[in-house]
């Protein structure tokens, strides 16, 4: 967990400076505070604490989407 907000505590710092922030950042960031990490510029899987993160860039129009699974699908009831 400890990683986990590292990695939004720069990504939160950086993003004040967002003209600053392009994918080649993002990877040195996310390469840094991950156990694991696959993926080409601009679409990431990294793993912190064995979490599952997923990043998408589209720097075309300056976004950028962080997704993760916040409970197990087994745990899910319906």
């Amino acid at each position: 967990m400890k990683n986990l907000a590292i990695l939004f505590t720069v990504l939160i710092s950086s993003f004040s400076f967002s003209q600053q922030m392009n994918n080649n950042k993002l990877q040195e960031i996310y390469t840094s505070v991950s156990d694991s990490i696959q993926g080409n510029s601009g679409a990431w899987e990294l793993h912190i604490n064995d979490i599952q993160i997923i990043s998408l860039t589209d720097t075309k129009h300056n976004r950028m989407r962080i997704i993760s699974p916040i409970a197990e699908s087994k745990a899910i009831s319906y």
